[in-house]
């Protein structure tokens, strides 16, 4: 693979004389940079300092004239200051763009020698060593762009938008009533003059724990109105009617913590208190995703893997453990699931006529089976 040299390096090559070093930059998704570099001095390029970093190491980066995934891995110790154990275990470094280049540390301004790009994958803890691997951009080119058929739901839940997993047209976070008033109100030519359109859902502007779909379309009265909070109530607003569900997004606070992986929350608003619900109720929120929204976990997220009655409580099992142990009085967020089942999608969301999946075509054994005569 060419590269272009600036013609300073050239001329330091072909004498033999360099004082080259190589510079390793990390970009979290948070923006935050971590930069070093192997001399023994701190260097700014481009306005970012590039710190001393002898014990930061890196494997050979490859360089391929053809499309294969050029791959590499850094290694260096886990420091509080620089990059440390609590952050790598709270995923703060997954998918952090990594850009590797030599330039000489004598003369920064000269444009540097690129050697490689890409997103740190996979990473691992040892003897506070860190461990990860670089994947090259290349790595874009093994995403799938095509579905393909399934009996299971091709959508990711709550996906509204474009891309991979769109389809599933169910929001997770829909507007406040206000909201959708105010979008009513404005002029035609950024919001179409017409109110909520059947399957459109709301907030109430002071959440209770419920959300609503419009299941008559029309305009909304003035004021707000006073709302059910019993399952499959109605409501009508103006000429609108709506029609009581459950909120998908609920908050709550710990009230006991057993371990990463299993506590228990009370107080959600809406009808998820403990000794109420059925069936439905129970597996609202397996497959969904918990956040914590305080604590030494904050903005952490994990997958609910149960989600059971508890005496006065509900008890939350998640996967994988959260990184950090939990307190008492720590806040999360609850975000309903689904396991992309064509009864979850019926029963608990009213949303087959978005289901993305094939759940009658024929599998495998289907094409095995022969005639006995």
């Amino acid at each position: 693979m060419s590269r272009s040299v600036h013609a300073n390096h050239t001329t330091m090559i072909d004498t033999g004389s360099t004082t080259f070093a190589t510079f390793i930059k990390i970009t979290r998704k948070d923006g935050i940079i971590k930069a070093y570099t192997d001399t023994d001095t701190e260097v700014t390029i481009s306005a970012v300092v590039y710190k001393p970093g002898a014990s930061f190491k890196r494997t050979a980066v490859p360089s391929k004239s053809n499309i294969g995934i050029n791959a590499f891995t850094l290694e260096g110790p886990l420091v509080a200051s620089e990059i440390s154990e609590d952050d790598v275990l709270a995923g703060r470094y997954d998918n952090a763009v990594v850009e590797v280049f030599m330039a000489n540390y004598e003369a920064p301004a000269d444009t540097p020698i690129q050697m490689s790009t890409g997103w740190l994958g996979e990473s691992t803890r040892k003897d506070y060593q860190w461990t990860a691997e670089v994947r090259g951009l290349n790595q874009i080119l093994e995403n799938q762009i095509l579905s393909l058929a399934s009996s299971t739901c091709r959508s990711d839940f709550g996906n509204t938008g474009k891309g991979p997993g769109r389809g599933c047209r169910i929001p997770l976070t829909p507007l406040t009533w206000a909201d959708e008033v105010a979008k009513v109100t404005e002029p035609a030519a950024t919001f179409p003059q017409n109110g909520p359109g059947i399957s459109d859902e709301v907030i109430p502007t002071t959440p209770n724990g419920w959300q609503y779909r419009c299941i008559v379309a029309g305009i909304t009265d003035s004021s707000e109105p006073t709302w059910p909070t019993t399952i499959g109530a109605t409501i009508v607003d103006g000429t609108v009617t709506w029609e009581t569900r459950r909120a998908l997004t609920r908050t709550a606070v710990v009230t006991v913590a057993t371990d990463r992986a299993t506590f228990d929350v009370n107080t959600i608003l809406g009808d998820l208190t403990a000794g109420t619900g059925g069936s439905e109720t129970l597996g609202f929120f397996v497959e969904g995703k918990v956040k914590a929204t305080s604590g030494a976990n904050i903005g952490i997220s994990r997958t609910v893997l149960d989600f059971v009655v508890n005496g006065g409580d509900w008890t939350v099992t998640v996967t994988p453990d959260f990184p950090f142990d939990f307190a008492v009085a720590d806040a999360v967020t609850l975000t309903a699931g689904c396991d992309k089942t064509q009864a979850v999608c019926k029963n608990n969301h009213d949303n087959i006529t978005n289901r993305r999946a094939e759940d009658y075509i024929p599998g495998v054994a289907a094409f095995q089976v022969f005639r006995h005569d």
